[in-house]
């Protein structure tokens, strides 16, 4: 017979079916978080967190839970939006084989998790309490940090913990549709391009040795190692948003950690992986042209166009021109696309514009410093009416959102996405239209439901207290940072969602994404209105 915790499992396979679901979501609040995070707890010993664990805010979870199901009327769908549990790190040996690609078997991710569930077992139970109450649910998507609650069993052991039978499931297809098929979210680790994506989604997985085994991504073999020996010493050094930049900053600390073997790919990892959010776009008018760029003449630059692609003044800077300059720049132009040239070249003319206009960016540079030189154009696109740069960006969404509507057409009529919802980057959005002069589909990006700093709040900070790089990440703690958990909220609607990003904070206020993400004290401005 089987437990109710695997058949909730084996719902969440079932293809998406518009009537029915419409029926029972009417009238709910939706509601999307993603980047808990929950990790190694406390310390069994001295009872202080461990310095791996980044979700310390069992308290601001708490009121929000609350906060959120007041609000809802005990109707709400709550997204947990992928990397809930933190199963990348671990305290024990295990996880490991002579294939870099091979992760955990089933037996370790069982043993990690059941790891997790024990240090936070206190969130756990807020969670389920909340998803016991009135006709709430919970869908746990599946995300990079977390994709080992695809096994199966490991999904129907994180089940039971909840004791919330049917109100809470995993995701076994790795996204969560609304019943009218409106609204769309995943982890977005997925998105083409995106260096933690998995060869097969939502199955990751590789054999080694006639077993099973969770596949490692090219990224989480790249930093997690980095990660694991490092942020014992500098807690914050994952909570920088985006995703992987603290590592410049250890670079700048501690130049031993960026040597000749691993500055190419941190270099490409980089940008593949750009941070749109930091621009503005409301003086565009709609009017202009995206540029061609001479691709042709791009690539006789060779790999120095990929170094010249960072920030004059991007910590990563000086390693990757020393390694040029002494022939061991091991990520080659060869490797790349044309159309990922015109990404980066994209994404170079647009932070050239932001420095140029003294746009104080929402995260990752401040308008101080140079800006960074374009690529070349084709003749006939030079002057003002090419300057649209997001064409790449716009490009990226719409592909993939084409690619997610084929695969939901195989199990019935393909649904009209107008929202879709996405976390990963750790970098808030409040949302963009994918194609220019539409209105839909919307893309947001709900940030992390943790405490993260951007680059520009860090750079003031050691600016004020006169602190290097070695100094803020050996003195700052998660603990002095921006009590601003985002999230994504849509109320219940009759046609079309209005989606809209917030904070809650954690004075126990609704706060709003400041166009300027500048100071700490003042991360998550107030003014986001009622909860109700």
């Amino acid at each position: 017979m089987l437990s109710l915790a695997l058949v909730a499992v084996l719902l969440s396979r079932t293809p998406h079916t518009g009537l029915v679901a419409q029926q029972v979501t009417a009238g709910r609040l939706t509601v999307i978080v993603s980047d808990f995070h929950f990790g190694l707890g406390r310390d069994p010993v001295s009872g202080e967190w461990h310095a791996l664990e980044d979700f310390r805010w069992g308290d601001a979870l708490r009121s929000f839970l609350r906060a959120v199901d007041e609000a809802g009327k005990g109707a709400t769908d709550l997204v947990l939006n992928g990397d809930t549990f933190e199963l990348w790190q671990s305290l024990v040996p295990d996880c490991r084989t002579a294939n870099v690609r091979a992760g955990c078997t089933r037996e370790e991710a069982l043993g990690r998790l059941e790891r997790v569930l024990q240090a936070h077992a206190a969130e756990v139970a807020d969670l389920g309490a909340f998803a016991r109450a009135g006709t709430n649910r919970i869908v746990i998507v599946p995300g990079d940090h977390d994709a080992a609650i695809l096994f199966p069993a490991v999904a129907e052991r994180l089940l039971s913990a909840f004791s919330a039978p049917m109100r809470v499931t995993v995701s076994a297809r790795g996204y969560w549709l609304s019943g009218d098929g409106a609204i769309y979210a995943e982890h977005g680790h997925q998105i083409a391009g995106d260096p933690y994506r998995f060869g097969a989604w939502p199955e990751p997985f590789i054999q080694e040795g006639g077993r099973a085994h969770l596949e490692r991504t090219w990224a989480e073999q790249l930093i997690q190692g980095i990660y694991n020996e490092y942020e014992s010493r500098y807690p914050i050094l994952d909570n920088v948003a985006m995703d992987g930049v603290g590592l410049k900053y250890l670079a700048a600390a501690d130049p031993a950690t960026a040597g000749a073997a691993i500055v190419g790919p941190m270099v490409r990892f980089f940008l593949s992986n750009p941070a749109w959010q930091q621009f503005r776009l409301d003086l565009d008018g709609g009017d202009v042209e995206a540029p061609e760029w001479d691709v042709a003449l791009v690539r006789r630059a060779g790999p120095a166009f990929l170094v010249e692609s960072l920030l004059p003044d991007d910590r990563l800077r000086g390693p990757a021109d020393r390694a040029l300059k002494e022939n061991q720049f091991s990520f080659a132009l060869g490797d790349v696309s044309d159309q990922e040239i015109v990404a980066i070249c994209d994404y170079r003319a647009a932070l050239r514009r932001a420095r140029r206009r003294l746009e104080r960016s929402l995260t990752q540079s401040p308008h101080v410093g140079p800006p960074p030189a374009e690529c070349p154009r084709v003749p006939t696109t030079r002057g003002s009416g090419f300057e649209y740069y997001w064409r790449s960006r716009d490009a990226r969404f719409t592909a993939h959102l084409d690619e997610v509507r084929r695969a939901l057409a195989r199990d019935a009529p393909a649904p009209s996405i107008k929202v879709f919802v996405y976390g990963h980057t750790h970098l808030p959005s409040a949302g963009f239209v994918v194609s220019r002069g539409a209105e839909w589909p919307i893309v947001l990006n709900s940030g992390a439901w943790q405490r993260t700093v951007t680059p520009f709040q860090l750079d003031e900070l050691m600016k004020d207290r006169g602190w290097t790089e070695a100094e803020l990440l050996g003195q700052l703690q998660p603990e002095q940072l921006p009590a601003c958990y985002g999230l994504v909220w849509i109320d219940p609607y009759a046609d079309r969602p209005q989606p809209r990003f917030r904070y809650w904070r954690g004075d126990g206020k609704w706060g709003n994404l400041p166009r300027d993400a500048s100071g700490i004290a003042t991360a998550c401005g107030g003014g986001g209105g009622p909860a109700a």
